[in-house]
């Protein structure tokens, strides 16, 4: 992997491919919407990109948005495939926000639930 700092890091993150999980981290010294990449033995691998999760973290401190990881392409093996899952109720405000982002967001490809017609 590309991405691998070292050996034992590259091995981390072949086994845990589509096996990650996410985690608010509001007490980052450099990023109060931070929200860290964890494997489910909870070894931190990472961050999700700071612009991303400057959207994401709000949602997700108010339970309206889940991240799942649902895997990766094996000709990116430093990217995996997260599927945003919308909580109701979701404002028209925070669904605005979300795919604004989404639509100006240069993704390989991106998947997420779209409750909207359950919930507003």
């Amino acid at each position: 992997y590309a991405c691998c700092s070292d050996q034992q890091h590259c091995q981390v993150l072949k086994d845990n491919r589509a096996n990650y999980v996410f985690e608010r981290n509001p007490f980052n010294n450099f990023d109060a919407n931070a929200i860290k990449i964890l494997t489910r033995s909870e070894q931190q691998v990472g961050h999700v990109p700071r612009d991303l999760a400057s959207v994401l973290a709000p949602l997700l401190d108010q339970g309206k948005i889940e991240l799942e990881c649902v895997g990766g392409a094996k000709t990116r093996p430093c990217s995996e495939m997260v599927q945003i899952v919308a909580r109701p109720p979701m404002s028209e405000d925070d669904w605005n926000s979300l795919y604004a982002y989404l639509e100006t967001t240069p993704f390989d490809q991106n998947r997420y639930v779209d409750t909207k017609e359950s919930n507003v």
